[in-house]
């Protein structure tokens, strides 16, 4: 079928799937990795920020401290959470406007005209491209 191409062919087929499966189980362990973090990343900061409190103001935690920085952490963390996102949204939107206006201040493609013949009145005439001479089905009625 394809002069003996097709087990070449399967090879590299089979090659750009197993470069495409490592490149999708690295996203996929950098998605897990993110997610990880993302929802860690609360409990980290409180617990870093209430330990800094406590050594740099050598004071006291006391109830009223940690529930208002808890609740003022809650108010911050869905913000930040969706914060990748945006930033995500906010490159795929820059590229798209780049591409966009690559597209409209192009140039304009030249219309080629090739008159290989026309029907006029259910006459079909053929024209030459190379030699300028009419050829073919020249004056044939389809009445």
């Amino acid at each position: 079928k394809l002069s003996g191409e097709e087990l070449r062919f399967r090879d590299k087929i089979l090659d750009i799937r197993a470069t495409e499966l490592v490149l999708l189980w690295r996203v996929l362990l950098l998605t897990a990795i993110n997610i990880f973090l993302l929802w860690l990343a609360p409990t980290l900061v409180s617990v870093c920020v209430f330990a800094c409190f406590s050594l740099v103001q050598r004071g006291e935690l006391t109830a009223t401290t940690v529930f208002t920085s808890v609740a003022l952490f809650r108010l911050l963390q869905e913000p930040l959470r969706s914060l990748p996102g945006f930033i995500s949204q906010m490159v795929m939107a820059k590229v798209a406007v780049k591409r966009l206006s690559l597209l409209l201040s192009a140039s304009e493609r030249r219309h080629v005209r090739n008159n290989f013949g026309s029907v006029v009145d259910g006459v079909i005439d053929f024209y030459s491209h190379q030699a300028q001479e009419r050829e073919g089905l020249a004056h044939a009625n389809l009445h």
